[in-house]
């Protein structure tokens, strides 16, 4: 990966602007422990030509669990299926790198948002797992695959 010196010099990207709406990646999520207590820190990029950057911090306990239910449930995790911290993880795991359509509010220094929902068609991971050859019967019958000239010692895809 290149550096992008245009934003380097500080000529692109930045925080987004208050109002914007707007595509984003979730770069990086991760559950920590910090004084306040566990907490989600998040890093977006946005996936427009203006590369606005910005990180969300979400609370697990207290009156702030509120706005990190609301957030996992907007990317699309089961809430039901948060049992433990493993469970959580994993459900973290299956969201970053994803393509959200987010709202930006900006409230002095903090910068606050709203995913409004994937902004992406692409399937979710239960549906690619249910199209998978070996989970809907399409791989070939044993003994059936195609096999490489003796001779090759290419490996046969």
């Amino acid at each position: 990966m290149s550096i992008d010196f245009e934003a380097l010099r500080g000529e692109i990207g930045g925080e987004p602007p208050d109002g914007a709406q707007l595509d984003a990646t979730l770069t990086r999520i991760e559950r920590l422990e910090t004084s306040k207590g566990p907490s989600i820190v998040t890093e977006w990029q946005s996936t427009d030509a203006k590369s606005y950057v910005w990180t969300a911090w979400f609370g697990l306990t207290g009156t702030r669990i509120g706005f990190a239910r609301d957030f996992l449930r907007d990317c699309g995790v089961d809430l039901k299926a948060l049992k433990d911290e493993y469970a959580l993880d994993d459900a973290l795991g299956a969201i970053s790198g994803l393509d959200f359509k987010v709202s930006i509010r900006v409230n002095g220094n903090f910068v606050n948002m709203d995913v409004l929902g994937r902004s992406d068609p692409q399937m979710t991971i239960d549906q690619a797992v249910s199209d998978m050859p070996a989970q809907n019967g399409d791989l070939p019958a044993p003994g059936t695959a195609a096999k490489a000239p003796p001779d090759d010692d290419d490996i046969p895809f």
